[in-house]
């Protein structure tokens, strides 16, 4: 009887120590793993690309790129030299060149910078800082001094929203229509 107590004793004694021990190396004292970072690697750049969207079979937009640069962490395409045509329904469409710009993924919007311009098949042009096609709605929203023409009319303002046919159109910010003005 005797042995026995004494054999639990140690028996308890050493499950005792290994639970502290256990316990004290997986604690914050214990030797962290070091943090490795892999390479850095460069964006993956496509030159002399094109790009474009169809709905239904029929094209919503195209665009040919000098360049594009996928930027993950913002979940857009970078691009420049930018070239190419957003289309209406009713088959109408802006041509239009820029510098550079982006087209965010998530919300399929394009947003060109670089002296942006464009050309309505409809008859017009339109200049600005910044233009931005939204897919969804079909719909330009051109911001910072924005200059647009048709036949003898010049409109000016800081933003414009409009669709490609030139027929809505909505200015915002000093703006100023002005017919028969010479160009």
């Amino acid at each position: 009887m005797k042995n026995k107590k004494t054999i639990l004793y140690i028996t308890g004694a050493v499950i005792i120590m290994a639970v502290i021990f256990g316990w004290l190396m997986s604690g914050t004292g214990g030797v962290k793993e070091p943090v490795t970072k892999g390479p850095e690697v460069a964006p993956h750049e496509l030159k002399n690309t094109s790009l474009h969207e169809e709905d239904n079979g029929k094209k919503v937009w195209e665009l040919t790129l000098a360049s594009l640069i996928y930027d993950k962490a913002r979940d857009v395409n970078v691009l420049k030299g930018v070239k190419g045509k957003f289309y209406q329904a009713d088959g109408s469409n802006i041509i239009i060149e820029s510098e550079t710009g982006e087209i965010d993924m998530k919300t399929k919007t394009i947003t060109l910078e670089g002296h942006p311009k464009g050309v309505f098949s409809t008859g017009g042009e339109l200049n600005a800082d910044k233009l931005s096609w939204f897919s969804k709605d079909e719909k330009i929203v051109a911001e910072g001094n924005v200059k647009i023409t048709k036949d003898d009319i010049v409109a000016t303002a800081q933003k414009a929203t409009m669709e490609t046919v030139l027929e809505h159109l909505k200015l915002e910010g000093e703006a100023l229509v002005q017919k028969g003005v010479e160009q």
